[in-house]
């Protein structure tokens, strides 16, 4: 699974690493038509989130979904690997999926919340079936020596 960590998103990282582990980090869908940005905000992904039954978009909305049992780890390649439990939209009939943003929700709004990293989804017509995203072994991301 391709991955882009913003700008924001390493230096959140980088100096509160603990926040990964104790911060509240959601997922949110978004359409095929969105282009990540290093320089990219929680603000921006709000015009791109998908909404529909089985998903309400927006901070603090039913269709984010927290990251549960979120790990963090060194790999035998020397990589910081973020981790967490996989995720299932149930019943979802919201547009089409085509990015996952990992979003530190913080403060009471996107605009004071970190976009951690967007990571690439295959082009998914949600269609009232359940949505399921199970993480690769390498992890979310990981950052490289």
């Amino acid at each position: 699974m391709a991955s882009l960590i913003t700008r924001a998103g390493r230096l959140d990282l980088c100096t509160a690493a603990s926040a990964w582990l104790t911060g509240t980090h959601k997922v949110a869908l978004l359409g095929p038509t969105y282009t990540p940005a290093v320089t990219d905000t929680a603000s921006v992904i709000a015009t791109h989130e998908l909404s529909g039954t089985g998903y309400a978009a927006g901070y603090g909305g039913s269709g984010r979904k927290t990251l549960a049992s979120k790990t963090l780890a060194t790999s035998s390649a020397g990589r910081t690997v973020f981790d967490a439990a996989d995720l299932t939209w149930t019943a979802i009939n919201a547009g089409t999926a085509g990015w996952l943003a990992v979003v530190r929700e913080t403060g009471g709004s996107d605009a004071t919340s970190v976009l951690v990293a967007v990571l690439a989804y295959p082009v998914t017509l949600t269609d009232g079936s359940d949505l399921v995203v199970t993480w690769p072994a390498t992890g979310l991301f990981y950052l490289a020596d």
